[in-house]
């Protein structure tokens, strides 16, 4: 018996050594990404919508209490909004850990973005007989980063934005015939910030397509009348909404 029972152990221990570890479910296959790392250029077209506003911050005529006699004017504003043609060219470079993606990237547009609005300046209560919203171009040079799956890059991005304003708003002052006029004509810093999606055709080859947000911050300009007896202080304000799509060169 005690034989038997030895034979029957070995066999046992012979058969499980046999057998070895215990299989294991093969892991899943990564999710595959292209290689993004590198130089590039490109262009792009696109649309955009300036709104912009101007505020009247300081008029010499204007009682310190702020309201009208019949002799002066209240501080007074306006806005307008336009949307015009962009197209532009930019550069860059990204740097890749597996799917995550990240770089810099510098670019400048030109915009057809003006837009005048004009009140009657003969009238009485007219303040802002005229406004001109303009904006000939704009240069951004922000940071992005995002996730790539497989050819397709999805981001986000952000950074400082220059734009070059042109706007100026007309003031009627107690004399309707006594016009002066605030302009700007000057390069506005301010932040862009948006979103995008950018497709590897190629190798070299990719499409993009892009949203940008920009705020232009605030800028004033100094009027006086043309006898140079009153003057005021207006205070500008532009925001860009662009979308635009453009194909970039890898190297």
């Amino acid at each position: 018996m005690l034989a038997t029972a030895a034979v029957v152990a070995l066999s046992s221990a012979a058969y499980a050594a046999d057998m070895g570890p215990p299989l294991k479910a093969p892991p899943p296959a990564p999710i595959p990404y292209t290689n993004w790392q590198g130089f590039y250029v490109g262009g792009a077209i696109g649309a955009a919508r300036l709104n912009a506003t101007a505020f009247e911050t300081f008029h010499s005529n204007t009682p310190p209490n702020g309201c009208a006699s019949e002799d002066t004017q209240t501080i007074s504003g306006c806005s307008t909004g336009t949307t015009g043609f962009t197209a532009g060219v930019q550069a860059g470079y990204d740097w890749q850990s597996r799917y995550f993606v990240y770089g810099v990237v510098a670019d400048w547009t030109w915009t057809g973005l003006k837009h005048t609005i004009r009140d009657n300046p003969n009238s009485s209560n007219s303040c802002v007989p005229f406004m001109t919203a303009k904006v000939d171009w704009l240069a951004t040079f922000r940071g992005r980063m995002g996730l790539a799956v497989d050819d397709t890059l999805v981001y986000v991005t952000g950074g400082l934005a220059l734009g070059h304003v042109k706007s100026s708003v007309g003031n009627t002052f107690p004399d309707s015939a006594n016009l002066g006029v605030a302009g700007l004509s000057k390069v506005q810093a301010g932040w862009v910030a948006g979103a995008g999606v950018e497709h590897k055709l190629t190798q070299n080859w990719s499409v993009f397509g892009e949203f940008l947000y920009y705020d232009l911050g605030r800028t004033s300009a100094t009027g006086t009348s043309a006898d140079g007896s009153n003057s005021y202080t207006t205070e500008f304000t532009h925001e860009i909404f662009q979308g635009k799509v453009g194909l970039n060169y890898r190297f």
